[in-house]
Order: structure tokens, then sequence, then C-alpha cells
């Protein structure tokens, strides 16, 4: 069964309410390689992805995330996004920035010095995009966060985050940093994805997420997307027609 076709059934179900079996996500290989042509067909005479030379694998960005990016800052045109975690997805982000909307800006949070050293050489880095280095800590639960020193204005509003870092594996509520930007520093109209969902800490960290927002009394909605890979999508309600990709 076609990744497309499951999206369709789960919509039935999960909007209609009907009694659809939808099958289990047991083919990832399979996914990953439908994952990899719908990339490839949606950048393809993109005018704004210039350089599309991309390394995914399962260690860094897969094709479901690459896919679930690029599609969102297309049809989402934020203007001003935070990105923890430097590498593949930052090839998108920067170009994003650099030739589609030159008036926005881009943050990308790191802890590793070298890596950043390494692999911003494969970025063009202009005024607007700003790769901050800092550290990590752990929280109660000896999960890995960002000091929150990344933050220079604390009244600025992201429309975009991406959740991929720093290291989350074997962790109870890893990558928690969104916690502290919610309600302030959200914008209105939103977009967050959060990567590696497949695991449980992300999961968890997840749950975290939706109960800030509930409290907070901000709408939302949300929906998954894999391959190799689990990818989390949640967006204010305007921006729903995402979920349907």
């Amino acid at each position: 069964m076609s990744n497309l076709t499951r999206k369709i059934l789960l919509t039935l179900k999960n909007y209609f309410n009907l009694p659809i079996e939808v099958p289990n996500e047991n083919n990832l290989n399979e996914q990953e390689l439908l994952y990899a042509n719908y990339f490839h067909d949606s950048i393809n005479g993109s005018n704004w992805l210039i350089e599309k030379s991309f390394c995914p694998t399962k260690g860094a960005a897969n094709y479901s995330f690459l896919f679930l990016l690029y599609n969102a800052l297309e049809y989402s045109n934020p203007n001003n996004i935070l990105e923890f975690g430097l590498g593949q997805t930052s090839k998108i982000t920067t170009q994003y920035i650099n030739n589609k909307n030159q008036q926005g800006k881009l943050t990308i949070v790191e802890s590793d010095l070298e890596w950043i050293e390494f692999f911003k050489k494969n970025l063009s880095i202009t005024e607007n995009i700003t790769i901050e280095q800092t550290n990590t800590e752990r929280t109660t639960d000896n999960s890995l966060k960002y000091q929150n020193n990344y933050i220079s204005d604390l009244n600025q509003k992201y429309d975009f985050i991406i959740i991929d870092g720093p290291l989350g594996v074997n962790q109870s509520t890893p990558r928690s940093n969104i916690l502290e930007l919610i309600p302030q520093n959200i914008n209105e109209n939103f977009v967050i994805i959060l990567d590696d969902y497949e695991r449980k800490g992300e999961k968890n960290t997840a749950n975290l997420i939706f109960q800030k927002l509930r409290e907070n009394k901000i709408n939302f909605t949300y929906s998954e997307q894999f391959g190799m890979k689990k990818q989390l999508l949640i967006t204010s309600i305007n921006f729903k027609h995402l979920h349907w990709m």
C-alpha cells in the first residue's frame, strides 16, 4: 500500500470517525523510497532550493523529514525560524532564507563547535542567518536540552520551529527546549516539526508540548509522517492543509 493511500485512509478514519482498518507501518524501506521520490519531485524545478545535494541517512535527516520540511516551508512562508540542531535540514532552511524570504530570519542552535565549523562550509551564511553555539545541560530526569541563552530577544515570536537536537537517544524527555517557548515565543500561526518521533522519549516530549499548548488555550492540530524515521508535525489550525501533503 502506498503512503498516499494510507494517508487517505487515515484522513477518512480520523476526520469522519469511520471504522476503517489502516495497515501497520511495516515496510520502512518502501516508505523511505516513496518519500525519496516525493522529495525529488517536489524540489525539481524549485526556484529557491538551488543546491540539491543531500545525504539523508537514518542518523541524520531522512527523506520523509526533508520532504515534510521543504513543503512546510514552501506553503507556510515563515518569517522567523528556530532550528534546534545543525545538519542536512539546515541546507534547506538557509536556502529558504537566502533565496525565497530574504526578509526572514533563521536561528540555528547547535552545541558542537567542531561540527559547526565543519558543516557551515556547506552553507551560505548571510546576515539574517545566525548559528548559536549553545552548550547542553541535563534536566531533572537526566535528559539533554540546550541552555536557554539562544534567545537574544525574549519578546520575539517564532512561527516555524524544527526540533532535531540535541542528542535524544535513551532519554525520558529529550529536546524539551520547546516547552520554554510556549506561549510567549510562539507566533499565533505556527509550525513545529519534531524528528525521531518513533522513539519513546520524543513521544514523551510531544505529550508535554500538547499539554503546554492546551494549558495556554492554543488551538492546534497534528499528524505523523514516517519513512525510516518518524516526524511529528504540529501546527496552528490555519495550517491544517500541511497535514494533507
